[in-house]
């Protein structure tokens, strides 16, 4: 990983938002705008303490309209100490629809369609789940959502989609909008959801369909992605379960971990703070301190011990 970063030209963190309602109850999200638990909160501030932590910097953000991402954005980038910069919200980036699965325990449409259907509706990359009708529960939740006005009006509001479905709008957003921005040199920061993050990692590593089936990324931890001229993957790939550095199975991020003694430090700084404010210790007012990285290019790697990303995956998407 190592060598690899020092022959990236660019490099951009992405992260799953944190845990959301339906992923506790393990139910079918899609589109449905469910907001983020407890939990959920904690793992977006905690995301952001690590990106600190590391003194990774961003110029803009990107993330989906629905409020399980933009939220863990904003709360990210408050923790990380840069809520001022740019935040753009792309319908793109969007969770998959999930056609008229959505609100729909997952455990038990697995007992009646059966696993192997629900497996193939979930992992596949060219299977639809059931089309939403205008009867479904959740149709108008998007059709009467102003978020939504321009892709009804152009009839391009989707009624199910299958990950290649997603793939399309996520690349070409990636293609329009967030690629020019990394090649200018802006530092990127992508929160988005399970589905829209597969399709992209799977057009960026060229993964296969198998691949891309055992593709998990878990919710709230940050994960950079260091890219080459071309902005293709050129670190090595994590392999959990197997040998660390075991080509091919398709994930070349690097999950990023705190550094050790940075929160103690902030909190200390915020207690400095509110002692004295009128006389703050000159290293609070930097996100920098000594228990910061010497090299801000060699983030901390989360072992395969820490994130299992290779089991069943629980929780809605």
């Amino acid at each position: 990983p190592v060598v690899a970063r020092e022959t990236a030209q660019y490099s951009v963190v992405m992260m799953r938002h944190g845990e959301s309602a339906f992923n506790k109850l393990n139910v079918f999200t899609g589109w449905c705008d469910v907001p983020l638990t407890e939990a959920g909160k904690k793992e977006a501030l905690s995301a952001g303490e690590t990106i600190a932590s590391q003194n990774v910097k961003f110029d803009v953000a990107y993330c989906s309209v629905l409020q399980r991402s933009s939220v863990t954005c904003h709360t990210v980038l408050e923790a990380c100490g840069q809520s001022w910069i740019p935040v753009r919200h792309r319908w793109e980036l969007n969770e998959r629809h999930y056609g008229s699965l959505q609100g729909l325990d997952k455990a038990e449409t697995a007992k009646t369609e059966g696993q192997e259907v629900v497996r193939a509706w979930r992992q596949g990359y060219h299977v639809r789940p059931p089309e939403m009708d205008e009867e479904h529960p959740h149709w108008p939740l998007m059709a009467e959502d102003r978020r939504y006005t321009t892709l009804m009006e152009d009839g391009r509001l989707p009624r199910t989609e299958s990950l290649a479905d997603t793939a399309v709008r996520v690349m070409d957003l990636w293609n329009s909008e967030i690629a020019p921005a990394v090649k200018s040199g802006k530092k990127v920061l992508i929160v988005a959801h399970r589905n829209s993050l597969r399709a992209l990692l799977r057009n960026l590593e060229g993964l296969d369909d198998s691949q891309v089936e055992d593709m998990h990324i878990p919710t709230g931890v940050p994960f950079s992605y260091p890219l080459d001229s071309a902005l293709r993957p050129v670190a090595v790939p994590l392999a959990p379960g197997t040998e660390a550095n075991n080509p091919g199975w398709g994930f070349q991020g690097e999950f990023l971990s705190a550094q050790p003694g940075f929160k103690s430090f902030h909190e200390q700084c915020m207690i400095d703070w509110e002692t004295d404010p009128a006389n703050p210790s000159p290293e609070c007012f930097s996100i920098i301190s000594d228990h910061s990285p010497t090299n801000p290019g060699a983030p901390e790697v989360l072992s395969d011990e820490v994130l299992d990303l290779s089991g069943a995956e629980q929780g809605g998407e």
